[in-house]
């Protein structure tokens, strides 16, 4: 198996954070898993981490429009310094792991694609090679001003797109998905449409297909998201995910 290094940032979802966590090291005992904290102080949350082997970065709020690339430029920077993994693995704290991947394609990216009238790569899975990541680096593409515009960013805590439980917040978010895809597709990089990635932008949409899913067919999966139903810290099987999601 591929030498990964895990990546995922979290902001007031520690509780997501800690099931995606152990699930990681149920299935990835070895691997490296790295969890910047983007502005949210949580000493418990921190020993958490070192207990379960990653490696915590406290930083500063970088994900919120105003800041365009820096996010990613952050995490990319993070993975060259921290991990000497052939491959990162970008995740959320809502993305459940229901299995270990046997092999990784042969693409400088892989992640789900997914269409409409703005087609991008999903990022609740995205992979890139070491060489990818210090390509996107190296191209200063992320650093452009162009992505601190209107048309690169989303309001994620304004009604449309938080859950019950969050607070509302009308300041847009820079849309690292979108951002990412755009750079990715200006430095021409084979991209794979990770089939084992049963990602998605809604929680609404995901529901509807795992209503259409068998027990079995979710064993063709590693990662499914966003699941934000589920916030206890452990790992979650198969044949639970889907009643949990239903109900």
């Amino acid at each position: 198996m591929h030498n990964i290094c895990f990546y995922l940032g979290t902001y007031h979802d520690q509780l997501l954070a800690k099931r995606t966590i152990v699930a990681l090291r149920n299935h990835y005992q070895s691997s490296d898993i790295i969890c910047r904290s983007d502005g949210v102080l949580d000493a418990t949350f921190e020993r958490f981490c070192i207990e379960n082997k990653t490696q915590y970065v406290q930083g500063d709020r970088i994900k919120t429009l105003n800041y365009g690339g820096l996010w990613s430029i952050t995490m990319l920077q993070l993975f060259l310094k921290l991990s000497r993994a052939e491959f990162l693995i970008r995740i959320e704290p809502d993305t459940v792991i229901l299995r270990r991947l046997e092999t990784l394609p042969d693409a400088d990216v892989f992640a789900r694609y997914q269409g409409g009238k703005r087609p991008y790569y999903q990022g609740g899975a995205m992979g890139f090679s070491r060489n990818a990541a210090k390509l996107i680096l190296e191209s200063k593409l992320l650093e452009s001003e162009i992505y601190k515009q209107t048309s690169y960013g989303y309001q994620r805590f304004a009604d449309h797109y938080r859950q019950a439980e969050e607070i509302l917040q009308n300041e847009p978010l820079a849309a690292t998905d979108i951002i990412l895809s755009d750079v990715i597709a200006k430095l021409g990089f084979t991209v794979d449409d990770w089939q084992i990635a049963a990602c998605f932008s809604h929680a609404t949409d995901l529901h509807k297909w795992l209503i259409s899913q068998s027990i079995d067919s979710l064993e063709n999966y590693c990662f499914v998201h966003p699941v934000k139903c589920v916030i206890h810290p452990g790992p979650i099987e198969i044949d639970s995910l889907k009643p949990k999601l239903e109900g």
